[in-house]
């Protein structure tokens, strides 16, 4: 099969997963997958006039993007795939925080692929043809290596909205944490070099903010960033018991999660952990931690209890108190064979059912298309 993936690619790691994770896979599947970046040219007019000379070849199965914005990608150009015979296939890795950005583009596409269900029926409303499936990871580049357990808890990501929240639980009751986030001096933060010859064109802010006001998940948005930064939540208190680190290279990120005797995760959107209800969010971590035989401990999600075991292949808490106390039971007290159970488990269960294939083939079935 080849794959013809409208890709706003930078250089820096929160696009460069998507070769990691989805492109890797699907490779190793025999799909030839072909990247078409828009910001390697002049202007949004001239990607879309070259993408159409590229369609017009005829050779491509599947049309595939995560861009759902119409001024990036015309709607034009998403019916030209569509006259052709081309499947379309978009990705939106953030409905759950900005659907309204979608609303224009997203009913020309064959098969939107959602992965957060609470948005779900405002896609519906609009007459897009929606399925639902969260993240997954790629058992190919996450990998459970075997080593002397690290009798510590990691985190591993940047340290905004709600997680200072986590992290300084733990330290602040006792608990060691390896935190890794930030840059070296002089690393500017890229993977692979891409010079765009424009940025990433998306809805103004305000017009984000006041779109958010239009839905509930959007409205605990932005209540609780207004009350996270009040109650002075917003940052990680230095201490003796948090030991910080420069981030760390995606390809060796799972030797980490394989490393410790818990890798810490959030299940909460931005700041809504300041709220009496948290918005709850699946993520790219809840994935890659079990993928790479990380013991992953999160607050509890109902979404992912669905994907997970709860004691045996994922440790959930429900409150500061309850992850302070399984912490400290984990990192002190457990042996090290009840620590490898659950990391064992929970690399099966992530390589059995939440890989990216797995994924990608329910929406091949949905489109009525093969791996050909």
């Amino acid at each position: 099969m080849r794959i013809l993936y409208f890709f706003q690619e930078l250089g820096t790691p929160m696009f460069q997963w998507q070769r990691t994770h989805i492109i890797d896979e699907l490779e190793r599947h025999d799909c030839v997958v072909e990247v078409f970046n828009p910001l390697l040219f002049g202007s949004p007019e001239e990607a879309n006039e070259k993408l159409l000379s590229r369609v017009a070849k005829g050779d491509i199965d599947l049309f595939f993007t995560n861009v759902c914005y119409e001024k990036m990608l015309f709607v034009d150009t998403i019916n030209y795939v569509k006259n052709k015979g081309i499947p379309s296939l978009c990705l939106r890795c953030d409905n759950l925080v900005i659907p309204y950005n979608d609303k224009i583009l997203a009913p020309q596409f064959d098969l939107v692929w959602l992965t957060a269900r609470e948005t779900k029926h405002i896609y519906d409303s609009w007459g897009v043809n929606t399925v639902f499936a969260p993240y997954a990871a790629n058992p190919y580049t996450f990998i459970f290596s075997q080593q002397k357990i690290e009798r510590k808890v990691s985190f591993i990501g940047t340290p905004y909205g709600s997680r200072p929240i986590m992290i300084n639980a733990l330290t602040c009751n006792g608990i060691g944490v390896d935190a890794f986030w930030g840059n070296k001096p002089g690393n500017h933060n890229a993977v692979v070099d891409i010079k765009p010859r424009y940025n990433i064109m998306q809805p103004a802010t305000i017009m984000i903010l006041l779109n958010r006001l239009r839905f509930r998940e959007g409205r605990l948005l932005l209540k609780g960033s207004i009350l996270n930064k009040l109650l002075g939540r917003a940052r990680v208190i230095e201490n003796d018991y948090l030991t910080r680190y420069y981030a760390i290279p995606p390809k060796d990120i799972s030797s980490y999660y394989s490393k410790y005797a818990l890798s810490l995760a959030s299940t909460s959107t931005n700041s809504t952990d300041a709220l009496k209800d948290p918005l709850k969010i699946i993520n790219l971590r809840n994935f890659e931690i079990p993928m790479s035989g990380g013991v992953e401990i999160c607050k509890y999600n109902p979404e992912l209890a669905e994907y997970f075991v709860e004691g045996k292949e994922i440790l959930f808490y429900n409150n500061n108190d309850e992850l302070v106390e399984m912490a400290r039971y984990y990192t002190q007290r457990a042996s090290d064979k009840e620590i490898l159970n659950i990391k064992m488990a929970a690399r099966n269960r992530a390589e059995r059912d939440h890989t990216w294939w797995n994924r990608f083939s329910l929406m091949f079935e949905k489109l009525g298309i093969a791996n050909i």
